[in-house]
């Protein structure tokens, strides 16, 4: 890992990178790969596979003064060591959810309906611990654009839960 990273931290209400002020200037990093069928697959942007991909758009990300990235979808079970080092080299943090949409309606209706949680809690450890181990990881959402509306709230405890999870297991 790059030495030359500094790690953010909070003090007060505030991100602070060594004694200046972070103010994150980000973008959400989402390359597609089309289908040809019209429709868009997302995949993980910061796998070995998608390197040629991230050293092209590291220069242009650089030239617009960008030092945060939003990666909404990371494969715990692909390498990230390559991607994550070329953004610290940059001076680029990332930011990224540890579950995506779908799992976490699932997560919900499991949770509604029984205590089986196992499958679901296993892979949100497994990508926090991923993106732990990198200097440049920024943080991590446990539901990005969840609860967007009045029937959502419902599963505000689970959503809550499941950040409490997160931080203990960040902290521990």
């Amino acid at each position: 890992m790059a030495e030359s990273i500094t790690p953010i931290s909070i003090r007060g209400r505030y991100l602070w990178k060594g004694e200046d002020r972070f103010i994150i200037n980000g973008v959400v990093y989402r390359p597609h790969k089309y289908t040809g069928t019209g429709s868009r697959l997302s995949q993980d942007p910061l796998t070995d596979e998608r390197l040629e991909e991230l050293e092209r758009s590291i220069p242009l990300l650089k030239e617009l003064g960008i030092n945060t990235l939003f990666v909404p979808y990371v494969n715990a079970d692909k390498n990230h060591d390559a991607a994550m080092e070329m953004l610290a080299e940059a001076g680029i943090y990332v930011l990224s959810c540890v579950l995506n949409h779908s799992e976490m309606k699932h997560m919900r209706k499991v949770c509604m309906e029984s205590s089986e949680v196992t499958q679901g809690m296993l892979q949100l450890f497994r990508r926090v611990d991923c993106l732990a181990a990198y200097r440049n990881t920024l943080g991590l959402f446990v539901a990005e654009e969840f609860i967007n509306s009045a029937p959502d709230t419902a599963a505000a405890p689970i959503v809550r839960a499941l950040t409490r999870v997160v931080k203990r297991r960040r902290r521990g």
